[in-house]
């Protein structure tokens, strides 16, 4: 059936006008969430260094270590989206980093607000590459234009 001509009976549904917009800014609106989850530890980092008496080399260590979990998350997504869906995905993948970003303020010392950070990422990860995936599968008359224009919401945020 793969090459199988499209009939009115196999065609894909259609959503109207007002369906593509909600389900884009709801899309957007979890990207600009992200990003603003992305941008609070690097602030707060300083007050941090100070109140559990971090290194200079730790701190930037816990700013930056997310980005391991980001990449280790974004090859564990592709294996999972072969087994759940992409909705699905989203929101584990948002209430993932969510958690983890609320773990972080309960940490006792470095070793658990590291593991809490790498965590974020593999969440955000989740996230990042259901919604993209998401948003060019919906959008495939004007794949590229969606995608680049669900990246602006990340900058947004």
């Amino acid at each position: 059936m793969a090459n199988a001509p499209i009939t009115k009976s196999n065609a894909p549904a259609r959503v109207g006008a007002a369906s593509a917009a909600a389900f884009f800014g709801i899309c957007a609106a979890t990207y600009v969430v992200n990003a603003a989850d992305r941008v609070i530890f690097p602030v707060l980092l300083r007050p941090l260094t100070a109140e559990y008496g971090f290194s200079l080399a730790q701190g930037g260590f816990l700013a930056t270590v997310y980005l391991l979990g980001l990449g280790v998350g974004g090859i564990g997504t592709g294996y999972l989206l072969d087994r759940w869906s992409r909705k699905t995905t989203m929101i584990v993948g948002v209430v993932v980093y969510s958690l983890f970003t609320i773990l972080t303020v309960a940490a006792l010392g470095f070793a658990d607000m590291a593991a809490y950070r790498v965590m974020t990422g593999i969440g955000e990860a989740m996230q990042n590459v259901a919604l993209v995936i998401a948003v060019g599968a919906f959008y495939s008359g004007s794949r590229t234009f969606a995608i680049g224009l669900i990246q602006c919401a990340l900058g947004l945020g």
